[in-house]
Order: C-alpha cells, then sequence, then structure tokens
C-alpha cells in the first residue's frame, strides 16, 4: 500500500434554505498598496506532475476580461500563445451547428464548502411551439473570466474528501426527474456525484494497489467504456480471443468500483462472480466488497475498467497501470445516458422519470452519477503526456479504428500485425459485440441492452431545436480556453 492517508469524508448537513453558491465569478485581487477595480484575471494552472521521472506537459492561457470603472487592467507581461493540440497525428475538429469549435475541457470554478446546483430552466416538451433555434457561435476565447481548473498531482497529493448532498439540492434533483435520488455525496474540490456507499470503499479503492501489468479503461460513463474494454482486453489476449464467445466482459474485466455504486445489491453481480468470491472468500459477507477482493487476488496481467476520474485513485496508479482514457462529445454521452436510464426494468433500477428535456438540464446541472461532465474530461486531459496514460476519442475509433488499434497496440507494447488488428476488430464490432451480448449479458438483471446505435449524432434523434442550441451554449462556454476538439456528425 502506498504511504498517503486515505480519503478522509466529512457530512455537511443541508440548510433549511440553501444558499446558491456563486460558481463562476471571483472577488476582486487585493494588493497591500491598492486595490484594481477590474475582473480578476486568472492563469491557467501550473503543469499537471504525475510523478518525478515524467511530468505532464501543459500549456497556460492568459485571459484578459474587460476593464471596470476605466480601472487598469492586470494582465501577465507576456501571453502564452494558444495551445496546440498534441495528442496525435490527427485534429479533431469540433462541430456545433456547423460552426468551427476551438477546444475540449473547461475552466472549473473553484470548489466551495456546500454544494448547489444552478437554476434549471423549465423544459420545452413534446408538441409545444418553439421558436427557430439560433446558430450558436463560439464566444472569442479572451472573453471568459474563469478560473482555470487547478493542476491535478498524482504523486504526493493530499487524498480527496466528500460531502453530502443537502436536501435543498436533492429535492432539486428529484423535481428534475431523478426519483430515486436519496443519499449521495460529492467529492471536493471537483469530484464527482457518487451513491453514499462509496464512503465505505474510499479508503479502499484510494489505496487499491496496482501492478506493472495491469491496463485500466477509464471514462466518463456511455463513452465507449465496454466497447473500448473489450478492445483491450483482445489486443493483449491475442492468443485466447475463444474466450470471448465463453465468458461475458464482466467477467474478464473487473469494474474497480462496483463494490460501491451497488454495495447493497448483491444480486446483480454475476453468478460467475460470485462463485469465485465463495470459493476464495467462503466466510465474507459480499457487502464487505466482492470485486476489490477478486481484484487483489487475481494473477497478473489484470483489466480493469472504471468511471470514477483519476484523482480517487491511488497516487502510484500512473507509475506501474497503463491508463487508456476514452473521450466522448457530450451531447452523444447526455442522450446515451438517457436512452439507458428510460429503459432500465422497475423501480428498483430506474433513476430518471421525466422528458428528455429535464435530463439534459439535470445533465448540464450534475445531477447524473459520476458528473460533472468536464471536470472529468479535463482532469484527465491533462495528464495526456504521461507515459503510462493514452486519451483517444469515440468518435476517431469510430472513423478509423484500424489506426487507433495500432496506437493502442504501440502505447500497450504489443507489436501486433494488420492481420491480427484486423481479426480483432471484427470481434469488437458493434454488431459482434451486440449478439454475443445477447448469449451473454453484460448484467443480467438489468434486462437492458448497453448498446444502442454505437453512433456518432444520435443525439439528434432526441433534441429539439431549442434544447440543441441551449446545449450548443453550454458547450461553448466550458470549451473556452482549451484546446481538446470533439467531432459531433
Amino acid at each position: 500500500m502506498s504511504d498517503q492517508e486515505p480519503p478522509t469524508t466529512e457530512n455537511v448537513s443541508a440548510p433549511e434554505q440553501e444558499a446558491p453558491t456563486v460558481m463562476s465569478e471571483q472577488e476582486p485581487a487585493k494588493a497591500e498598496s491598492e486595490v484594481v477595480a477590474a475582473e480578476v484575471v486568472q492563469e491557467a494552472p501550473a503543469p499537471a506532475v504525475v510523478s518525478e521521472q515524467e511530468p505532464v506537459k501543459t500549456e497556460s492561457v492568459i485571459i484578459a476580461t474587460e476593464v471596470v470603472q476605466e480601472a487598469p487592467m492586470v494582465v501577465s507581461e507576456q501571453e502564452a500563445p494558444p495551445p496546440k493540440i498534441e495528442s496525435g497525428e490527427h485534429d479533431h475538429a469540433a462541430v456545433v451547428e456547423e460552426t468551427p469549435m476551438v477546444t475540449n475541457g473547461h475552466d472549473e470554478p473553484q470548489a466551495t464548502e456546500s454544494v448547489s446546483a444552478p437554476e434549471v430552466p423549465a423544459p420545452v416538451m413534446n408538441g409545444e411551439k418553439e421558436p427557430p433555434a439560433p446558430t450558436p457561435t463560439p464566444p472569442p476565447m479572451e472573453s471568459s473570466p474563469k478560473e482555470a481548473p487547478p493542476p491535478t498531482i498524482m504523486n504526493g497529493r493530499e487524498p480527496p474528501t466528500t460531502e453530502t448532498v443537502g436536501a435543498a439540492e436533492l429535492t432539486r434533483m428529484v423535481n428534475c426527474g431523478f426519483k430515486n435520488y436519496t443519499k449521495l455525496v460529492r467529492g471536493k474540490p471537483r469530484g464527482p456525484l457518487l451513491p453514499d456507499a462509496y464512503l465505505k470503499f474510499a479508503d479502499k479503492l484510494y489505496n487499491f494497489e496496482f501492478r506493472n501489468e495491469d491496463v485500466m479503461v477509464m471514462a466518463f460513463p456511455k463513452s465507449g467504456t465496454t466497447w473500448v474494454s473489450e478492445i483491450v482486453w483482445a489486443l493483449t489476449n491475442i492468443d485466447q480471443l475463444h474466450l470471448m464467445d465463453e465468458l461475458g466482459v464482466r467477467d474478464r474485466v473487473f469494474w474497480l468500483e462496483k463494490d460501491a455504486v451497488f454495495s447493497n445489491d448483491r444480486d446483480i453481480s454475476t453468478s460467475i462472480e460470485m462463485q469465485r468470491f465463495r470459493e476464495l472468500y467462503p466466510n465474507d459477507d459480499p457487502e464487505d466488497g466482492v470485486v476489490l477482493k477478486l481484484a487483489a487476488a487475481e494473477k497478473s496481467p489484470r483489466h480493469f475498467f472504471t468511471h470514477l476520474p483519476p484523482q480517487l485513485h491511488n497516487p502510484d496508479m500512473l507509475n506501474k497501470c497503463k491508463v487508456i482514457y476514452v473521450a466522448r462529445n457530450p451531447k452523444d454521452v447526455c442522450f446515451s445516458w438517457y436512452n439507458f436510464l428510460r429503459n432500465l426494468p422497475g423501480e428498483k433500477y430506474k433513476e430518471f422519470e421525466g422528458e428528455f428535456a429535464e435530463f439534459v438540464e439535470g445533465f448540464k446541472a450534475g445531477y447524473i452519477l459520476y458528473s460533472p461532465y468536464w471536470e472529468h474530461i479535463q482532469e484527465a486531459w491533462q495528464l495526456r503526456h504521461h507515459r503510462n496514460f493514452h486519451f483517444i476519442f469515440y468518435e476517431d475509433l469510430q472513423t478509423d479504428i484500424m489506426g487507433e488499434m495500432r496506437r493502442l497496440s504501440s502505447f500497450l507494447k504489443l507489436g501486433l500485425g494488420d492481420d491480427q488488428l484486423q481479426k480483432v476488430s471484427e470481434l469488437t464490432s458493434f454488431q459482434t459485440m451486440k449478439g454475443r451480448e445477447d448469449k451473454l449479458p453484460i448484467i443480467k438483471e438489468l434486462q437492458t441492452s448497453f448498446f444502442y446505435k454505437g453512433q456518432v449524432g444520435s443525439w439528434d434523434e432526441a433534441a429539439t431545436s431549442l434544447v440543441d442550441a441551449r446545449m450548443v451554449a453550454w458547450i461553448n462556454e466550458n470549451l473556452q480556453g482549451t484546446d481538446i476538439r470533439f467531432t459531433f456528425n
């Protein structure tokens, strides 16, 4: 185990009337001799340091804000040039309503002790007349006064802490359609929304010991996690591909935080998983954890996937484990989440009941488990230059699967030829995986498919022009001053 202290938690009791939290404005900076009457000029953080051997490279963006009452503007003596894409041979030209997007990730607001979501605008239901959708244009990069996110430091960082989501915010979530939300926690300063069961396993997850042979697929939910997990497993088990038709993906790849998400629902564990647990730990209570114990007992090489961001994992993870992060454009992530949740059976698993427009507002407000979306993406993007971290886009897998698999083979130091890669491509195609799921359900008890269409642009099936315009504005706002580019069509 590493020497860092385990995650600590604090319970934040909800006030009777929750005071709004200003998420994007900053107090004016005070100097010893004078107060400058201008909006605060923030500089992007220092480079994220992942290890002493190979620091992450980032670039600073200086954002100049407008002057208030003719006071002098405080800016650095030399502005950094716009950041350049350094993620590979290809460029990600963002497309939002045919307006070129310039970036991905976002400048994150500084967290506060209490959690407050933005007011949810009234959704537009089917059948209502809608005004023509405006053609959104990305705001100029110089105009954002938001603070850039703090650097992600994997070694020597302080363990993350959490706070309980208060009653007022829970009420807003329920009113937005998330009917089954009862007890939730949120990581600080910018961690994800999780069931309170996470608290029981936070220390174990944070101190989980990785090995040099481990491979982890990491992604925000509904970003292609299962697809990439199958690709990576097949690439690294090229001589055992027949097992893909004998064992489900969840029996070959550990969902590392499953104990924390389904800690009280042991009935949804696969029979093979529980069989293994009973054989290895006949006297242990499954409520104390199944997957973490099985993973610790598994021989190398081990395969994992997770929806938790890097900050909630062992700080030593990237010194040993190979991590592949999958990013997908936020429109399709939102629609895929909605489509998945509305098809869950019965009251036990149904998290959302409402219209698509309501769900979109909840997605933007951070009401979805593992939210906020932008913080998740941004933290991973800061780590993209680490030798053990590989950042890929779902949309690139769709358009150039062979090229992306060559890059994965190189990252994993596998040295596979094109004939082998072509075989993996066939076994992990959308139609092949969907057919295999009929025989080997990913989670049998959920009685719903993890695969819908596997296309880019599925958002357009459900979004009205007004809902789309609001989403475009939200995306543009959060892409200011960053350098990741999405493809939407």
